[in-house]
C-alpha cells in the first residue's frame, strides 16, 4: 500500500533496517500502524496514525515524523552506524 510504502521510504526501511508498518481500511479513512526496533529489541518506538484514504503518502510521512520524534531518529542512526562497521 502507498502508505506503507511512504513510511518505509522516509526511515529508509529495508532488509537491514528493523522498521514496519501496516495500513487498512477503517470507516473513517485509513488507518496507519508503525515503528522501529533497536537491533538488541531494548527499544521500540510503535505508533498508530489515522487519516484520509486520498492522501496515503501524507499519512506514511505523519507516521515517520512521529517515529522521528519519539527517538526513531537516534535508532536509525545507529543501526547505519553499526551496519557501516
Amino acid at each position: 500500500m502507498r502508505a506503507e510504502r511512504a513510511y518505509l521510504r522516509v526511515l529508509e526501511g529495508g532488509c537491514s533496517i528493523p522498521v514496519f508498518a501496516l495500513a487498512a481500511k477503517g470507516n473513517n479513512g485509513l488507518k496507519l500502524k508503525g515503528g522501529i526496533v533497536s537491533l538488541d529489541g531494548q527499544k521500540r518506538i510503535f505508533f498508530e496514525v489515522e487519516g484520509a484514504v486520498t492522501d496515503p503518502e501524507g499519512l506514511g510521512e505523519k507516521l515517520a515524523e512521529k517515529v522521528f520524534q519519539a527517538g526513531g531518529k537516534e535508532i536509525l542512526e545507529k543501526i547505519k552506524s553499526n551496519l557501516n562497521q
